[in-house]
């Protein structure tokens, strides 16, 4: 009884089912432009980690202002993410002291143990070393600020206590 059923509204049955999982992706597609903003610039998107990629499910305040979220991202850069940068230098000691963003410029001021953080005690390191070191952060970090905020800072400079350390455009 039940197979003559399906068998007489087999037709049927199949445009429905069709029309359903249409209808759905549809949904689908517009849920997520509709949210777009939701789903993807609010999570904290880093790079140069141990597992390549990383994307971290603390989510950027909504109600904070662009400086603030600059902020929460170059503190993670040094106290590294719950995911774990993996940059090989002991960034945690290193203190953030401030920062102010001007017309598209985004300055950090970070302490003198930012220098110690990248010879790992060892005096007799070449400034090749070092140079690629700073650089591998600072490209790092200007390429998350980058993806997490696109086209809203042009450029990014480091210094340390006062002193211009990199600037990276």
């Amino acid at each position: 009884m039940i197979y003559k059923f399906f068998n007489l509204k087999k037709e049927y049955i199949f445009r429905l089912l069709l029309g359903a999982l249409a209808a759905s992706f549809l949904f689908s597609i517009c849920m997520v432009f509709l949210n777009y903003d939701n789903l993807f610039s609010r999570k904290v998107f880093y790079f140069y980690s141990s597992k390549g990629f990383v994307v971290n499910l603390r989510y950027l305040r909504d109600e904070k202002n662009l400086k603030d979220n600059l902020d929460l991202l170059v503190k993670d850069f040094l106290l590294g993410s719950n995911e774990g940068l993996s940059f090989g230098f002991l960034l945690s000691d290193v203190r953030f002291l401030y920062s102010f963003l001007k017309n598209g410029i985004y300055y950090i001021n970070l302490s003198k143990e930012f220098y110690d953080s990248f010879n790992n005690g060892d005096y007799n390191e070449s400034y090749e070393s070092f140079d690629v070191k700073v650089n591998l952060f600072a490209t790092a970090l200007i390429k998350t600020i980058r993806f997490n905020h696109p086209s809203r800072v042009k450029k990014l400079v480091i210094l340390v206590e006062g002193c211009m350390l990199k600037e990276q455009n």
